[in-house]
């Protein structure tokens, strides 16, 4: 899919798709001053080659050292091989580790007709804030099947043009966008039925 951009008037207006997805990577529920979003986290492409690449570096490393290294006798060879390869089984329980905390992260999204504040949640508990949109300068939301949502400011802001939401369907990425026009317009006397969350 392309990337299709909505206003937020055409999401004011369109309402909120009776359910979620069938098969949704996402939990929202309804609050008293608005929307909770939780979703996946993705740690990018690029972070992922630079820690396998280490890892193959160290392991390189290892083995060269294994059968050949100039100037060392087999007893200093012995000791740089094993010193290796305690830093390569480490550096392997590190990318583990990495890849068990990056699947139990979450991205907390609240979402209030004041403002839409993003938030990346470890599994630990521990928390940081990503970024805080005015609700009122919001132009317009895109959604992208590869990059996710996001969402542009009226005014030229850095805050604005914050993708969030990477790896979610199609489906979970309309659905996000039409929560976004609704909190624009919800009030405390005036909230519209969400359904329950289905994961």
């Amino acid at each position: 899919m392309s990337t299709r951009c909505f206003s937020i008037e055409e999401l004011r207006e369109a309402g909120l798709p009776e359910r979620l997805p069938a098969n949704t990577r996402m939990g929202v529920w309804k609050r008293s001053t608005g929307f909770e979003v939780v979703l996946p986290y993705r740690l990018g492409l690029l972070p992922w080659l630079f820690m396998f690449a280490g890892l193959a570096a160290l392991t390189a490393g290892a083995v060269a050292i294994a059968y050949y290294f100039p100037g060392t006798g087999i007893g200093q060879r012995v000791v740089l091989y094993a010193v290796l390869s305690l830093l390569v089984l480490i550096y392997a329980f590190f990318l583990v580790h990495k890849w068990n905390e990056v699947n139990h992260t979450k991205i907390r999204v609240d979402m209030t007709p004041l403002r839409i504040t993003v938030t990346r949640v470890s599994p630990a508990g521990t928390s940081k804030r990503l970024n805080e949109l005015p609700v009122r300068e919001i132009e317009e939301v895109c959604t992208d099947s590869s990059s996710g949502m996001r969402i542009n400011g009226k005014i030229d802001d850095l805050k604005y043009g914050f993708w969030i939401g990477a790896g979610l369907a199609d489906d979970d990425l309309y659905y996000l966008s039409h929560v976004i026009g609704q909190v624009t317009k919800l009030t405390l006397q005036d909230a519209n039925p969400m359904p329950e969350p289905n994961f």
